[in-house]
């Protein structure tokens, strides 16, 4: 198993990767060195990745902090995370295929399970030499991010066209955006390392498709009622549904965890705001919402800021609301009646999965992709931007809460989930790959 060096992917993957173990899978896991011991704590054998042992250096990080947020910043995390890693990816995964192959031959298939953004195989997925595992299953972490003839582009978070010239309108819409200067600029870093790694033949035009594209088997961590309709999507994707839990963390409740028992006993609506793992600026989102929701007697507010301790925060905190790093959202969200988040589709799916309505604000990332299909699905007020007025919070969420088709919706999706099981999907797949390597 592989997994992107960051923990708002490993919290997912390493969920997996710990249910296989315990199936009795002979698991190895390979990611950032940083994460040895959390991984090695669930009893799995622990490969680090080549290269940085963090996902940017210290001087790349000052450099992207130092840039405003948008698409140039971005278009940098992503050459310097994703793409430029990839040859010291490729090296570390060839290496563990390698010894694989020599300890067990032909003998014992070579299955490799992976978060789908993690790109160490996709030199030799796309005709480089070198080990090719017998099968390749990824874990769908964002919406998908296939080209359709029934969607807009990936990252455009619009929804789709129904008219009678959909398909023309779709395909304008991904041609315009191939030429623009940040889909070129990763187009031509990520062809770059493909060829100095072997590649001869086409290189996926978007990084983003080609995460969805290059596993044999793609396991979506979703439900398609929580994705646009496709009718040309490529075999091998299959729904799974949520995650049962999801995190690294010691999973400790707050000290004042009881206020938030006692809040629902009295009445009060819970609302629940959170920043992301990359996208964390308090003044963005989280500060907007307490300031927006401070005078509801009404309501209590619980934020979780992710990234910091809150350090400096304390007396923007209004009577009403609560703040923490983490709280383990398997825990919170039965209590929660509204979410405020940036989108983060592995957020978005824990909420689903467990009936709560939502208000989204976010771009970059798959942020403006998941709002606009949390719009579409009826599940969410959703605002394509990342720093949203407090006002307009406000009466989102005031509207969230008299609305009730967002909570009935939700609920219904909540419903869906319960049909499936995440975990058991993975070892049926498994199951499924090592019959036909036999």
């Amino acid at each position: 198993m592989a997994g992107m060096p960051a923990w708002g992917h490993l919290e997912k993957v390493s969920v997996i990767a710990a249910d296989l173990k315990k199936r009795g899978y002979p698991v190895t896991f390979i990611t950032g060195a940083e994460f040895r011991e959390p991984i090695t704590a669930l009893g799995i054998d622990f490969v680090p990745l080549g290269g940085s042992e963090r996902m940017m250096s210290e001087e790349d990080m000052a450099t992207f902090f130092a840039m405003p947020a948008g698409l140039d910043a971005e278009a940098f995390a992503i050459k310097n995370v994703f793409i430029r890693a990839i040859p010291d990816h490729h090296r570390t995964v060839q290496r563990v295929f390698g010894e694989f192959r020599k300890r067990h031959g032909r003998r014992k298939p070579l299955i490799f399970v992976y978060d789908g953004s993690f790109l160490g195989l996709s030199p030799v997925a796309l005709g480089a030499k070198g080990i090719k595992p017998g099968a390749s299953i990824g874990i769908g972490l964002a919406p998908l991010s296939l080209r359709s003839n029934d969607t807009f582009p990936f990252r455009s978070g619009r929804q789709p066209d129904t008219s009678r010239d959909a398909v023309k309108i779709h395909q304008k819409v991904y041609e315009e955006q191939a030429e623009e200067p940040f889909f070129k600029g990763v187009y031509e870093a990520f062809e770059k390392e493909m060829r100095g790694l072997g590649v001869k033949g086409e290189v996926p035009y978007s990084i983003f498709e080609a995460m969805n594209k290059i596993p044999d088997q793609l396991l979506q961590l979703s439900i398609p009622e929580f994705e646009y309709p496709r009718s040309d999507i490529r075999a091998g994707v299959e729904w799974v549904g949520a995650l049962p839990v999801v995190g690294m963390a010691n999973p400790k409740l707050p000290s004042w965890w009881d206020d938030v028992l006692q809040a629902k006993e009295n009445g009060k609506k819970v609302i629940a705001v959170t920043a992301g793992s990359i996208d964390n600026n308090p003044e963005d989102l989280i500060l907007p919402t307490l300031e927006a929701l401070k005078d509801r007697a009404d309501i209590l507010v619980i934020a979780t800021l992710v990234a910091s301790d809150g350090d400096g925060l304390e007396e923007r905190v209004p009577a009403n609301a609560r703040m923490a790093k983490f709280i383990p959202y398997d825990l919170l969200l039965p209590h929660v009646d509204v979410l405020v988040s940036n989108g983060g589709y592995g957020t978005v799916q824990q909420a689903l999965r467990t009936g709560v309505p939502m208000v989204l604000a976010g771009v970059g990332q798959d942020k403006a992709e998941t709002g606009g299909i949390a719009a579409w699905a009826g599940v969410a007020i959703t605002f394509l931007t990342r720093s949203p007025a407090a006002e307009k919070i406000g009466k989102a969420v005031q509207e969230v809460l008299e609305n009730k088709k967002y909570a009935i919706r939700a609920s219904e999706l909540a419903a869906k989930y319960e049909k499936y099981d995440a975990l058991k999907s993975f070892d049926n797949a498994i199951q499924d790959a090592v019959k036909r390597l036999r």
